[in-house]
């Protein structure tokens, strides 16, 4: 029997999404191979060049045109690709500076998705139409990420929110696009084995995927919420989830999968050093402020409660305007660890400020780290220290290194006189003097990295 043509449009609709699918993950190996090969040739050109500034050069130049090249692509793509491209812009210690400079830009550049578009998915999520949702709604978006977008608006009662809209199909894209980093991962590890990222990407991968549920979402930031409510000494916001019943004539409005409804914070990214002067944030010890609160706050959800958002980077995060309050927002990625291993990094901390190797050691241990050995314990140091480093330029960081060895090579488990005193105050990115301060987390069993990155500084 011949499909009618309601049918058959469905048909056709769902072939043209899977070779759309299937062309994306074409462009994507193609990307990822001409990148590969390219670093290949240019290596092997580099080791005949015998100026040293010659060669700097020479990288410098293959660096810009790589950097720009994925930039591109990643605008074009999308999905997954602008969270790896983000987490890549944050770090400055180790990539090549054309490559910060090209994908820090992934903040603030996404193409933003049609209102037609939007508005059908909250539509169909809510199950009536906008009107009856809200009273007004903004249609061009506040900001667009990788996942979803999110527009101002104002409900009957009068209460401004913010509506958190999932991008459609984006579910499949990024499905496609674990699968395809999972594969690139494979194939880079068997040619490169010193760049083996697969345990990284294992855990990275599994946790990813919960961020396309916006209702784990609302109860992640719920939980989170009452956890840093219960200390006073916690000077930190989290936007409350907007939970409508339905009385009083008003339509009842929930979380959803695709749909959010949240507070509306009026803030400013605390990246954007001309904004926060206009709204008053000004000079270093405002600045430091802001900066000892947030990092206070995820002091507390790592050693206290055991649940943290596990992607707090600067687009993840406002400045109140009036308050000056930090904002902590997307907890979209929230990882929970049990409290025996939050005391086992605790303990590494201390050891860590204390130059005791030992010590050192044994935390790692307790944390999962079975492949550390007394053999070469200045290593295990070094691997601690890494975690709380300052974002330097890779020169400035490798000297560092070099200068941190030589100095305590010779005195082994003794306390070095300019270690950091916030590592016993288990705030370890306190009073690093850079612009941006990293806090790593390293998940004992998985290895899971995540990076806390805000702004340290600003005009004064």
């Amino acid at each position: 029997m011949r499909p009618n043509s309601w049918s058959f449009g469905i048909y056709a609709a769902v072939v043209w999404r899977d070779i759309q699918l299937i062309t994306r993950r074409f462009k994507i190996y193609c990307v990822a191979f001409f990148v590969y090969a390219t670093y290949k040739r240019a290596g092997k050109k580099a080791e005949k060049i015998k100026d040293v500034k010659a060669k700097a050069e020479f990288w410098d130049g293959v660096h810009t045109r790589m950097a720009r090249y994925v930039f591109q692509n990643i605008v074009k793509l999308e999905g997954l690709w602008v969270k790896l491209g983000q987490f890549v812009a944050t770090r400055t210690d180790v990539m090549p500076d054309a490559w910060i400079a090209e994908l820090v830009a992934l903040q603030d550049c996404l193409p933003v998705r049609s209102w037609s578009e939007t508005r059908r998915t909250i539509e169909e999520e809510f199950k009536i139409p906008i009107e009856k949702a809200f009273e007004t709604v903004d249609k061009e978006p506040l900001g667009t990420a990788s996942i979803a977008q999110v527009h101002r608006a104002v409900l009957h009662s009068g209460q401004e929110v913010v509506i958190k809209v999932q991008h459609r199909n984006i579910d499949r894209i990024i499905t496609q696009d674990l699968d395809n980093t999972v594969y690139l991962a494979n194939y880079l590890a068997a040619k490169e084995p010193k760049y083996d990222f697969r345990d990284i990407l294992t855990e990275w991968c599994k946790e990813t995927v919960k961020e396309l549920d916006f209702e784990h979402e609302a109860s992640n930031m719920e939980r989170v919420a009452a956890n840093l409510r219960k200390d006073p000494n916690i000077h930190v916001h989290i936007p409350f989830v907007v939970r409508i019943s339905g009385d009083g004539g008003m339509p009842p409005l929930h979380p959803t999968k695709r749909v959010l409804l949240l507070e509306f914070i009026d803030g400013v990214k605390p990246t954007d050093l001309s904004g926060l002067a206009k709204i008053g944030v000004s000079g270093r010890t405002q600045c430091e402020a802001i900066l000892t609160n947030i990092t206070a706050s995820f002091a507390h959800q790592v050693f206290i409660d055991g649940l943290f958002n596990a992607d707090p980077h600067p687009g993840n995060m406002l400045i109140q305007r009036n308050s000056h309050t930090p904002v902590l927002i997307d907890f979209g990625l929230t990882k929970e660890i049990p409290e025996k291993q939050r005391l086992a990094f605790a303990r590494l901390l201390i050891a860590a400020a204390d130059y005791d190797m030992t010590g050192v050691l044994g935390a790692m241990r307790e944390m999962g780290l079975e492949n550390v050995s007394l053999d070469h314990p200045e290593d295990a140091m070094d691997a601690v220290h890494y975690m709380f480093r300052d974002a330097q330029p890779t020169i400035d960081q490798r000297r560092t290194a070099i200068e941190r060895r030589s100095q305590h090579a010779a005195i082994p488990n003794s306390a070095a006189p300019d270690a950091p005193s916030s590592l016993r105050a288990s705030a370890p990115s306190l009073a690093i003097p850079e612009l941006l301060t990293q806090f790593n987390f390293g998940s004992p069993c998985q290895r899971m990295q995540t990076r806390f990155t805000v702004l340290h500084g600003a005009p004064s």
